[in-house]
């Protein structure tokens, strides 16, 4: 009674943090799917470590030998699972060709904990002596392999975060380094202050970096078009002001056709034909490209610190792409390398070239293969 009295006052805190997560994740579950289901694990996992925790207190107390070591390894091996999915929540800070990669330490790490079982690897791992008073830790230079390795993942998180300080993505660098700075400090606190393992504040700390995290790419999911998953036209208006000293061009996406596929074949088909235009400019954007649903059938992207060869070299990639599908769509760009123009008279300028490209696309008659 006294253990599970102190695993409520110890971990009141958590509980609540818990139940908000929860209460969060489940509300918006259908609006992304990712960000919730990481969030339930992370909060299940650090629910499972709190009272792990307290069991092993149950069994160090009561000589309780194989029980203890098994919460041990549990605790180990789930720690850096935790960092893991607050990566894992942001697609963005996840990508690459290798990313599937980024588990490996996860298995590695169990492997390592595993052979603590082995009899005689407790200088080495970790393990217990038995005494009067109880089971006593033994901690040998392995069993920091679960803190090095939730270290890594967080220092991999403050690289991806530093690369994000520039204009769009500022506010989404700091929420990612302050998140990770906090755990980063106290898995140091738990590494070199918790001796005897002793010291438990990783659960908690994870718990609301993850749930400041959450709130902040909910707050980001507000900016974000419903449809095609871009960034709205309230956010390109927020946007441009921050961004004047570095757009150097402005490119103008239309789509062609689009009224016809409404009307004829029917509104589905018009969000279909939208979301493959939106996939194919995503896939063409480079770093510095920032890419907007206007409304409608209209895209918009700027673009910063480029030069023209790029643009028009992302312009005519966007297009060889495009040439593959059964849609169709116009684009205009203005340049401006010495930002002596204002972004709204680059607007101007691109809508005025896309519109110079959507004419040469009615002349030549190419809709009709859509009505065959």
């Amino acid at each position: 009674m006294d253990y599970l009295k102190e695993f409520v006052v110890h971990n009141f805190v958590l509980f609540c943090l818990a139940l908000v997560m929860v209460f969060n994740a489940i509300m918006h579950y259908s609006q992304n799917k990712r960000i919730s289901i990481c969030t339930l694990c992370i909060t299940g996992i650090s629910l499972v470590l709190a009272g792990s925790f307290t069991l092993q207190n149950y069994a160090k107390a009561h000589n309780l030998y194989y029980l203890a070591i098994t919460l041990s390894i549990l605790g180990y091996a789930l720690r850096p699972v935790c960092v893991y999915l607050f990566i894992r929540m942001n697609r963005s800070i996840y990508t690459g060709k290798w990313s599937f990669l980024i588990w490996v330490p996860l298995v590695l790490n169990a492997i390592i904990y595993l052979c603590a079982y082995i009899p005689g690897t407790k200088e080495v791992i970790f393990g217990f002596n038995k005494g009067d008073n109880g089971l006593s830790f033994v901690g040998g230079p392995l069993r920091f392999s679960s803190h090095i390795i939730s270290l890594a993942y967080l220092l991999y998180v403050v690289y991806i975060s530093v690369s994000s300080l520039q204009a769009k993505h500022f506010m989404h660098g700091v929420t990612v380094l302050i998140c990770a700075s906090f755990t980063i400090a106290a898995v140091c606190i738990e590494s070199f202050l918790a001796t005897n393992g002793d010291i438990e504040v990783l659960n908690t700390t994870i718990m609301v970096s993850t749930l400041t995290y959450y709130l902040f790419l909910y707050k980001e999911h507000m900016a974000i078009d419903a449809l095609t998953g871009l960034f709205n036209r309230d956010t390109l208006y927020r946007d441009i002001p921050k961004m004047t000293r570095t757009i150097t061009a402005v490119i103008q996406f239309d789509m062609n056709g689009l009224k016809y596929i409404n009307d004829h074949i029917g509104h589905f088909e018009g969000d279909k034909a939208l979301a493959t235009i939106t996939k194919n400019i995503l896939k063409v954007c480079k770093s510095g490209m920032y890419a907007y649903r206007m409304g409608g059938d209209e895209f918009i992207v700027l673009v910063n610190n480029s030069n023209e060869e790029t643009i028009i070299k992302t312009i005519e990639e966007f297009k060889k792409r495009l040439a593959e599908t059964t849609y169709y769509c116009s684009v205009g760009y203005a340049y401006a390398p010495n930002h002596d123009i204002e972004i709204s008279e680059l607007m101007k300028m691109a809508e005025k070239e896309m519109y110079k490209d959507k004419e040469k696309f009615y002349k030549s008659g190419k809709l009709e293969r859509r009505r065959v």
